[in-house]
């Protein structure tokens, strides 16, 4: 369990670093995490963190701007995702 929750934990920081896809530590966090989850439960990590930013979209929304459509906040949110299964190789 201790093992999951670690990994689980690399996943979120390796998705809080997209801005720095390129960097070093981005590349130690993916290998990290394919070490030790399967692709399977990646998967179901990304999917769940995809579904709660979903879930959350308004308070996103006012982060980026109080004027920030939903429809910039969704493909936002997609584009992080696929870079997260870009990186991950999954």
């Amino acid at each position: 369990m201790r093992k999951l929750t670690t990994a689980l934990m690399i996943a979120a920081a390796a998705l809080s670093v997209g801005a720095h896809a390129g960097s070093a530590l981005s590349a130690v966090q993916a290998e990290a995490v394919n070490r030790t989850l399967t692709p399977e439960q990646v998967r179901v990590v990304l999917d769940n963190w995809k579904q709660n930013e979903l879930k959350h979209i308004d308070q996103r929304a006012r982060y980026v701007s109080d004027r920030a459509p939903k429809q910039f906040i969704v493909d936002q949110i997609e584009a992080e995702y696929r870079s997260a299964i870009k990186r991950l190789g999954v």
